[in-house]
C-alpha cells in the first residue's frame, strides 16, 4: 500500500516539497525544494478559460512510473540546474501551485510495472495516494491495468478537453471504445517529444549520390511515399563485403530499420494500415482489407533485413557513418544517438503508402514513459482541473523550449527540418491493435514482410484467436 506523501504549504512564495519514505512496498522517494518564479509574463488566456480555483494548499501527487527517468524526464530536480526542460518543469509547477493555491509533489518508481502494481494495490485498498500517473503503456504497465478497473475514464473526467492541442488528437480518435478512454499523451509529459517514429535522411549521401531532390517539398506536397523512397534508394545498397547479407558493420544501405515488431508497426502505421479498426464505436478485424494486402505486398519490396547485434546500430553506426541514406527510427535518436554526428541529416515524417493517403501518421513508442492516466479513486474535480491546467501551461511554455531549443537547434540541423516536426507532432498515432496485438496479428505481419511467410495462410490461422481476443478485450474495456 502507498503511504500518502505530504509536503509543506506554499508560504511567501516558497514551495518546499518533502516526500517521506514509505518502506519496501512504497514508491521511490523524491525530494523537491522549489522556489517561486516570476509568472507575471505568463500568457494565461487558455488557463483563464478553466476558471479560477483555490485548493487551499491541497497536495497534488504525480506518480512517474518510468523505466528510464534519466532519458525520459517528467520530473524536475529539487532546484534549477540550467537544463532547459528541468527548469521549465520547475517553473511550471510553481506557476500552477501559486495560481491555484496547491502543492505539487512527485513520486518516482523506476520500474513501470512494479510502480503501477503498488499504485493498483493502493487503489484497491481505497487509498487516494496519487492524483495523476505518467508511465509507459507496454511492458505490463498501463495496457494491463486499463482493463482492471484501476484507471478513470478520461472522457468523464471534469475539465479535461482531450481534443485540444495539448493532448494527442489521433490517440483521442483511435483509443476510445464504448466512450471509454484510459490513457493518452500530451505536453504535460515532456518525454512525449521523444516518442514519434520518423524518417532520417542523410544529406551528405544525397549529395554524394547526386540526388537533386527537395525532400521537404515532397513532404509538404504529400509526395513523401513508399514509391518516392524506393526511387531515391534503389541504386544505393551495396553488399560491400560480398557475404550475401546486409550488415550494419560494413555494408551500404538505401533504407535501414530495425527488424522487430515495433519498427515494422511504425512503417505499417505510417502507410495507413490498420489491422483492427473502430467502426461505429466497435472494434472490427480489417487486416484482410484489400488495401492492407497491397501495403504488405509493397513492404516486401521495400523493407530490408539488416544484420546487427545491437538494434540501435542501424542509427548510431550505419546511418551516422554515412552508410544509410534513409533510416526509420524514433525522434529520440536526434538527441540520443545522433548528437555527435558530423554529417548533416533531415528529419521527415514516416512515408505514406501513396499520395491519396489522408495525411501522415507517426506511430508513438508505447514503451516510453510518456502516457497519462488517472486512478479511479481520485477526486475527479481536483485531478481533472489540475491535469488540464498542467497540460495547458506545458503546451504554452514547455513545448516551445523543448521543441524549439532542444530539437530545432540541436536535433534538427536546419530550419526546414524543424518545420517537419510540426507535421510529425500533428500526427502522433496509436491504436488498440498496436498496443494489444490481438491474435498476434502484428507479429504475423512482421513474419510476412521480413521472413516471407505467405500472407493468407499466416493471417487466417490467427483470425479466430484475434476475434476472441477483441471480444474479450471489448468487454473488459467497457
Amino acid at each position: 500500500m502507498l503511504t500518502k506523501i505530504t509536503s509543506s504549504a506554499i508560504s511567501l512564495g516558497l514551495l518546499a516539497t518533502v516526500l517521506v519514505s514509505c518502506g519496501n512496498d512504497s514508491l521511490t522517494d523524491e525530494t523537491s525544494d522549489i522556489t517561486s518564479v516570476d509568472t507575471t509574463t505568463v500568457d494565461t488566456d487558455r488557463l483563464d478559460s478553466l476558471g479560477e480555483k483555490d485548493f487551499d494548499g491541497a497536495v497534488f501527487t504525480i506518480l512517474d512510473s518510468n523505466e528510464h527517468p534519466d532519458m525520459y524526464i517528467n520530473i524536475p530536480d529539487e532546484e534549477r540546474s540550467g537544463e532547459i526542460i528541468n527548469d521549465a518543469l520547475f517553473e511550471r509547477d510553481i506557476a500552477i501551485s501559486e495560481r491555484y493555491n496547491l502543492q505539487i509533489e512527485y513520486v518516482q518508481r523506476t520500474n513501470a510495472s512494479s510502480g503501477l502494481s503498488v499504485m493498483k494495490a493502493a487503489v484497491m485498498a481505497g487509498d487516494n495516494d496519487c492524483d495523476l500517473i505518467i508511465s509507459s503503456i507496454l511492458g505490463g504497465a498501463l495496457q494491463t491495468i486499463a482493463t482492471e478497473g484501476i484507471l478513470y475514464n478520461l472522457n468523464e473526467l471534469p475539465y479535461l478537453r482531450l481534443g485540444e492541442a495539448w493532448w494527442s488528437r489521433l490517440m483521442y480518435e483511435n483509443l476510445q471504445l464504448d466512450d471509454h478512454m484510459y490513457f493518452t499523451t500530451g505536453d504535460l509529459a515532456p518525454s512525449m517529444y521523444q516518442i514519434p517514429a520518423c524518417s532520417y535522411i542523410n544529406r551528405d549521401m544525397l549529395s554524394e549520390y547526386q540526388l537533386d531532390v527537395d525532400v521537404y517539398e515532397l513532404v509538404k506536397q504529400g509526395e513523401w511515399t513508399f514509391d518516392t523512397v524506393m526511387t531515391l534508394t534503389r541504386d544505393i545498397a551495396v553488399d560491400v563485403d560480398g557475404n550475401g547479407s546486409m550488415s550494419v558493420d560494413n555494408d551500404i544501405f538505401g533504407v535501414i530499420h530495425q527488424n522487430g515488431d515495433i519498427q515494422l508497426n511504425a512503417i505499417l502505421c505510417g502507410a495507413g494500415l490498420s489491422a483492427v479498426r473502430l467502426d461505429n464505436g466497435k472494434l472490427e478485424l480489417s487486416i484482410l482489407d484489400e488495401h492492407n494486402i497491397d501495403i504488405v505486398e509493397k513492404l516486401k519490396q521495400f523493407c530490408v533485413k539488416a544484420q546487427y547485434v545491437e538494434q540501435n546500430d542501424i542509427i548510431n553506426r550505419a546511418f551516422e557513418e554515412n552508410r544509410a541514406l534513409v533510416a526509420f527510427h524514433f525522434l529520440e535518436s536526434a538527441t540520443v544517438h545522433l548528437r555527435d554526428m558530423e554529417g548533416d541529416y533531415s528529419i521527415l515524417p514516416m512515408p505514406k503508402y501513396d499520395e491519396s493517403q489522408d495525411g501522415y501518421r507517426s506511430l508513438c513508442n508505447a514503451w516510453t514513459g510518456a502516457y497519462i492516466s488517472v486512478p479511479t479513486n481520485c477526486d475527479p474535480e481536483f485531478s481533472g482541473f489540475v491535469t488540464e491546467a498542467l497540460g495547458i501551461y506545458s503546451y504554452e511554455h514547455i513545448r516551445p523550449l523543448n521543441y524549439d531549443l532542444v530539437y530545432k537547434q540541436k536535433g534538427a540541423r536546419d530550419e526546414q527540418s524543424a518545420e517537419m516536426l510540426d507535421i510529425i507532432f500533428d500526427c502522433l498515432y496509436l491504436d488498440f491493435n498496436v498496443i494489444y496485438n490481438f491474435g498476434s496479428l502484428y507479429t504475423d505481419l512482421r513474419t510476412i514482410v521480413m521472413d516471407g511467410a505467405p500472407f493468407a495462410s499466416t493471417v487466417e490461422s490467427h483470425l479466430d484467436a484475434a476475434q476472441q481476443a477483441i471480444d474479450d478485450f471489448s468487454e473488459l474495456w467497457g
